[in-house]
């Protein structure tokens, strides 16, 4: 199924970038162009992600990401 239509890009292709770490709608951008033309497929990367990540959650220690880091981590003192 095409993904990106802008780029051309299936799901199958969005998901072997995952697995090599683009890990965000950032990083899959780096990676191929995907999301960065009429942006009409960022939602449709988001549930790519997701969903490869809940069926293979191998794919975050192999690539070192923690989804959790930004939640658990100390806001910044903004005391002034």
């Amino acid at each position: 199924m095409i993904i990106c239509s802008c780029k051309g890009i299936t799901d199958r292709a969005i998901h072997l970038l995952i697995r090599e770490g683009g890990i965000s709608v950032e990083a899959l951008g780096a990676l191929s162009g995907v999301g960065s033309d009429c942006g009409s497929c960022v939602n449709a990367l988001h549930v790519e992600i997701d969903r490869l990540v809940d069926a293979e959650p191998e794919i975050l220690a192999r690539t070192g990401v923690n989804p959790l880091a930004d939640l658990t981590s100390q806001a910044p003192d903004r005391t002034y």
